[in-house]
């Protein structure tokens, strides 16, 4: 039987953007086995995914580096793949791994490290990259849209929950992600209130997040938004996006997820660019007013973090009756 492993990336919306290249691996082999080295949470992704066989966690110390590669050679993987442009340790892992063919994108610190390369397109979309290197690997033609799962159990504890704290009502759920892994995926905090008091007084809000926006979403909990940030496991959030009515969040992972889930979703974009990284889903609308810094993809060292105050509520809300204008016909 063919093996083939994937080196995965350590975010989850970068890993989210990888999910139609290997649905196209399994395609081009339908009886392989594929197995994923992803980093961090976003191996929570990957659960109950039909075209994975088995998940690796990506380890941080060198000991647990050292007994990952044994695995991976012990396997005897005959095609690899790492979808990271840039992590030297991902291309080392790949040439460490015994497998002859090995897929990667051209870059001066790692292409060495592979016998298949080819160049990333910084003008489209990322999802296209990791499908031509998938294409170039045997794979064959897949949607672009990610498909994440779910099982039963999962979506019926998140409907319990909802009841929850709805009280049963009736009425629009409104999901916000309170921010992502960088200070410019956050929000401007006089937006957010505006936007809460517009969205509370239609309908229940629901505020997501890590453990480091628990205490921000605690000041702004009240009648009608509830705080779920840090209370949460990433599973648990997701089950529960399926029961947004529209889903507002920035450029980060679980925005992903909900488009990908087919929820109306809002992306709110500052130092990132949506040409490269937008949501991808049915149902998907795109904020974005680039400044003269923008992109800057993080790498500028900005203290007004002015990208952050140039949308505002009003255009989120007109953004937000229109999606859920089309999603009701």
């Amino acid at each position: 039987m063919m093996k083939i492993l994937v080196l995965n990336q350590n975010y989850i919306g970068d890993v989210i953007f990888t999910l139609p290249a290997i649905k196209s691996l399994k395609k081009g082999y339908p009886t392989a086995s594929i197995d994923a080295v992803v980093g961090g949470s976003a191996i929570e992704v990957l659960k109950m995914n039909p075209w994975i066989h088995s998940a690796l966690p990506r380890p941080k110390g060198a000991n647990e580096k050292r007994e990952l590669l044994r695995q991976i050679r012990a396997r005897n993987y005959d095609i690899c793949l790492s979808f990271s442009s840039k992590s030297l340790e991902l291309a080392l892992f790949s040439f460490l791994s015994g497998c002859k063919r090995r897929f990667g994108f051209f870059n001066p610190a790692t292409f060495a490290f592979y016998n298949y390369k080819i160049k990333e397109n910084l003008e489209d979309h990322c999802v296209w990259d990791y499908l031509k290197l998938s294409i170039a690997a045997g794979g064959r033609k897949s949607t672009i849209i990610p498909e994440v799962f779910l099982s039963v159990e999962e979506i019926d504890r998140a409907e319990e929950l909802v009841n929850e704290l709805t009280k049963g009502a009736k009425g629009p759920i409104f999901g916000i992600l309170l921010g992502g892994s960088t200070p410019f995926k956050r929000w401007h905090l006089p937006t957010l209130n505006e936007l809460l008091n517009v969205l509370k007084a239609n309908g229940n809000v629901f505020l997501f997040g890590g453990t480091e926006f628990k205490e921000l979403g605690r000041t702004l909990e009240q009648e009608n938004i509830h705080n779920l940030a840090g209370r949460l496991s990433l599973r648990e959030s997701i089950a529960l996006l399926k029961f947004c009515t529209v889903f507002i969040g920035q450029d980060s992972g679980l925005t992903h997820i909900s488009a990908s889930l087919g929820v109306p979703t809002l992306g709110i974009y500052t130092a990132t660019d949506p040409k490269r990284t937008a949501p991808l889903g049915k149902k998907v609308s795109v904020l974005y007013k680039p400044i003269s810094c923008s992109p800057c993809w993080n790498k500028r060292k900005c203290k007004e973090l002015m990208c952050l105050k140039t949308i505002s509520a009003k255009e989120i809300i007109g953004e937000t009756e229109k999606l859920m204008r089309e999603e009701n016909g």
